[in-house]
């Protein structure tokens, strides 16, 4: 056991020593899908293998729509409940990498800094992984939003994040405090780049 926290840690630190290194990119993405799939926290993992045989079986539960919507396809396509959790890792992987590489040239930093985060070995993340993926989304559009209509559809991804994890309703609320600080201060905001 010691040597896979040892092998953990030399990756993490490599990824911050080596930040455009696309090998060490592959390892980090592989380790969290790993993650994903394999870890069994006590409590949540069969809390939420309960509600993914129970949809699967057809029953309905009550829980964030878009994550049981998610259960029932897996569970409709034959999937076990770890297959599901393989499938929303390498999913959500492969859309934060998107976004990663978009937002910054030095990924490997990024993906070192989730790696470390406390909660990434705990089986509730699946949910709060989708949600973030879709907010991420949404963000990025309203820093762009200059209509309605953009404004709209960013509060729109906000909501469809929200049925994946209801904490995210809350980022409903920076929709109009974003509106009012742009429109009050003339705040031009270009291509959001955190480019070197």
């Amino acid at each position: 056991m010691e040597g896979a926290y040892l092998f953990l840690l030399i990756i993490i630190l490599s990824g911050y020593l080596f930040t455009k290194n696309i090998g060490i990119n592959i390892l980090q993405c592989v380790i969290v899908c790993a993650l994903f799939g394999g870890s069994q926290d006590p409590l949540d993992f069969y809390n939420y293998e309960d509600i993914y045989n129970t949809v699967k079986q057809g029953y309905d539960v009550s829980y964030e729509i878009g994550y049981v919507w998610l259960n029932d396809i897996c569970g409709k396509l034959g999937c076990s409940y770890i297959e599901f959790r393989y499938i929303a890792g390498i999913l959500f992987c492969s859309a934060l990498s998107i976004i990663i590489r978009k937002l910054t040239v030095h990924p490997n930093a990024v993906w070192s800094s989730y790696l470390i985060f406390s909660a990434m070995f705990d089986a509730c993340l699946l949910r709060n992984s989708m949600a973030l993926i879709i907010a991420i989304i949404a963000i990025l559009l309203l820093v762009r939003a200059r209509s309605t209509k953009e404004y709209l559809f960013s509060a729109g991804l906000i909501a469809l994040a929200a049925l994946f994890h209801s904490a995210y309703w809350v980022l409903l609320f920076f929709i109009p405090l974003w509106i009012l600080i742009n429109r009050k201060n003339g705040i031009k905001i270009g291509r959001a780049s955190c480019r070197e």
